[in-house]
């Protein structure tokens, strides 16, 4: 009787120790979307709320925000994809951005219970303006500066360092602030982005446009 009642014991010690495993480690989910030149990756647990995270590639870390935040949320990363380089230079705008993102999220939220959204780098101010319409998700920011693009341009200058050095080695600061205020539409790359989505951005202020936001942000400066 003694030898039974163990073996009882421990198949039930096994399926505790089973059960605490599976909702222990990450839970794989496929996720999946009809939107074009976008990439979903998932990280957590599966029974989290979900927070889309717009992933700047040239942010060295993008790990270390994804496993803060895999803490609370089941972290969905969105990355923006180009078939060819001439694609990523025409067709990369901010406006188009807002579009696509505004259709990422319906379709992901019928999928997952979306309660936040996110970005790094230069996807903040790429996406900033459609996430501030988003009154009833929490928001996250990691920028790599301050303030404006243009404004970390202008402090690159007088410290003589190379500006988004994330992004690019090439340019000096005198050099990127002449082709960013220039008139003409110059075609190029910044690292994976183009110079036109760089251009339309670059005076954005997202302290001051998040000043309206009714909703909760946490905005923090990388380096």
């Amino acid at each position: 009787m003694i030898y039974v009642k163990n073996i009882y014991a421990k198949i039930a010690l096994s399926v505790l120790v089973l059960w605490f495993a599976s909702t222990s480690c990450s839970t794989p989910k496929v996720l999946s979307t009809n939107v074009p030149n976008y990439s979903i990756a998932t990280e957590g647990k599966s029974n989290k709320p979900g927070i889309l995270l717009f992933i700047d590639p040239a942010i060295a870390q993008n790990d270390s925000i994804i496993k803060y935040l895999s803490k609370e949320y089941f972290v969905i990363t969105i990355s923006r994809t180009y078939s060819s380089t001439q694609r990523r230079m025409n067709e990369d705008h901010p406006l188009l951005r807002s579009t696509i993102a505004n259709e990422l999220l319906e379709e992901l939220t019928l999928q997952h219970t979306i309660e936040a959204c996110g970005a790094t780098g230069l996807e903040v101010p790429g996406n900033l303006n459609w996430m501030v319409n988003t009154q009833q998700l929490k928001l996250f920011f990691f920028t790599t500066y301050a303030h404006s693009i243009e404004d970390h341009i202008k402090e690159s200058m007088y410290t003589q360092r190379i500006p988004l050095s994330q992004h690019q080695s090439q340019m000096s600061a005198t050099e990127l602030y002449e082709l960013l205020n220039s008139n003409q539409n110059p075609s190029g790359l910044i690292g994976s982005y183009s110079i036109r989505f760089v251009k339309d951005i670059w005076k954005q202020q997202p302290r001051l446009i998040l000043q309206a936001y009714e909703g909760s942000v946490e905005y923090k400066t990388i380096k």
